[in-house]
């Protein structure tokens, strides 16, 4: 079938009205179904009547064949009507709404630019600081970097020292318990530096191993102001001690803790025995047993705590390098008050004396004095008679002998008014 050309004002009112004629065709599609169907049922009832209405369904089976094709060329129709249509709004709809995305779209492009030179002028100065930032971190990265690599050089130099250490403490451990001499040596050594320390000066206020009236050998006598002195002995009881702290089983070093201090309290009786009071010119009151080291006598102190009074009863002090310390610098400012005490002895003999001298001088001043008084007195004397008996008879004389060549007149001593003062006393 050819379509034909429909123009656009027809097909404005064509297209409702085919939709209305197949609607009424439907409908009456429809109704005639309804009453074929009542028709259908009547015809149980009322067979008399059935020739009629066969009649009737076939001229309006014919109708309705009739009315179906042209409602089908009408649907036909419509179709092609509502395609075209559908086909030019869409046409439209799309120029319409290409028209307005362009317009929308260059709306939108000038509003993002805008945007974006808003947005630039205020990432700008964030843009600044970050650069700023990322500056300041490369340049903390580098100083990082170097002072980790000198840190890396001074742990590694910290370690060479540390081995260093280690292996000279190993040495000195090794030498201080393989040998009783090295150890002896070392507390003699301590013993002098820790004199040193407290600021006392040799023979004069120590002597080091002096040897007493009995052949007694202290390794040093500390002098007291009197006469009095401090005998020191140095002891190193080190072999059980470093073997106590290399060992971790708490049995094991126990036992090393035990010899340790049974060693220490062999060094007590053995000083006790030796009694260098009794060789030794001066009082003595106490021998000090030296340590060199805190902890040697804390590790004995441990197992047994009465240490120190059991030696204190023997006439034994045990001195740590801190408390030797302090005992020497009391002997030391002992040392200065009788120092005090001499010099305030010398300055009253020196009042003493010159009070003395003070006195005889007074004396010597006093005949001075009437020395004095009495020259005054026979010149008085002398300046009487001058003026009595030797000026008249020299002016006579003048007076005879006056004439070219004279010599002159004689003149009067001048006299002599002032006194000696007399001595008195403040009040």
């Amino acid at each position: 079938m050819t379509e034909l050309p429909i123009p656009d004002d027809v097909a404005v009112w064509l297209v409702p009205l085919l939709g209305l004629l197949l609607a009424g065709g439907l409908g009456l599609a429809m109704g005639w179904t309804w009453a074929t169907v009542r028709a259908g049922r009547r015809a149980t009832v009322e067979q008399d009547e059935v020739t009629g209405l066969r009649v009737e369904l076939a001229h309006a089976q014919a109708q309705l064949a009739a009315q179906a094709e042209s409602t089908a060329q009408a649907a036909t129709t419509f179709g092609a009507l509502a395609d075209e249509a559908l086909r030019r709004s869409s046409e439209q709809f799309l120029t319409l709404a290409e028209l307005k995305l362009q317009s929308s779209t260059t709306e939108h492009s000038a509003e993002l630019d805008q945007r974006q030179k808003a947005i630039a002028e205020m990432v700008r100065p964030l843009g600044e600081q970050l650069g700023r930032l990322d500056r300041a971190a490369r340049e903390l990265e580098s100083k990082r970097e170097r002072a980790y690599a000198e840190l890396e050089g001074q742990f590694k130099d910290l370690a060479l020292a540390t081995r260093r250490l280690d292996d000279q403490s190993n040495a000195l451990a090794t030498a201080l318990t393989g040998s009783s001499q090295a150890r002896g040596r070392w507390g003699e050594l301590s013993l002098r530096r820790i004199v040193e320390l407290a600021g006392m000066s040799e023979h004069c206020d120590f002597v080091e191993q002096p040897t007493g009236s009995d052949g007694s050998r202290p390794d040093m006598v500390v002098l007291l102001p009197g006469g009095g002195c401090i005998p020191i002995d140095s002891k190193v009881p080190l072999v059980d001690y470093i073997a106590s702290c290399d060992v971790t089983d708490g049995r094991e070093r126990r036992r090393h803790l035990a010899a340790h201090t049974g060693s220490l309290r062999r060094f007590i009786r053995e000083l006790a025995r030796k009694n260098y009071a009794a060789g030794l010119d001066g009082p003595v009151d106490f021998t000090v047993l030296f340590l060199p080291g805190e902890p040697i006598l804390a590790a004995a102190c441990e197992l047994r705590p009465e240490l120190q009074q059991e030696a204190l009863e023997q006439r034994i002090l045990i001195a740590t390098p801190v408390t030797l310390v302090a005992l020497l610098r009391t002997v030391g400012t002992y040392w200065r008050q009788d120092q005090v005490a001499e010099s305030a002895q010398q300055v009253w003999d020196a009042a003493r004396t010159l009070h003395d001298r003070a006195q005889h001088f007074s004396e010597h001043l006093a005949g001075v004095g009437k020395a004095l008084g009495r020259a005054v007195g026979d010149y008085n004397a002398a300046v009487g008679s001058y003026a009595q008996r030797l000026l008249p008879a020299g002016r006579a004389l003048e007076k005879l002998t006056s004439g070219p060549g004279g010599n002159g007149s004689l003149d009067g001593p001048p006299s002599v008014d002032e006194a000696v003062r007399e001595f008195s006393p403040p009040s």
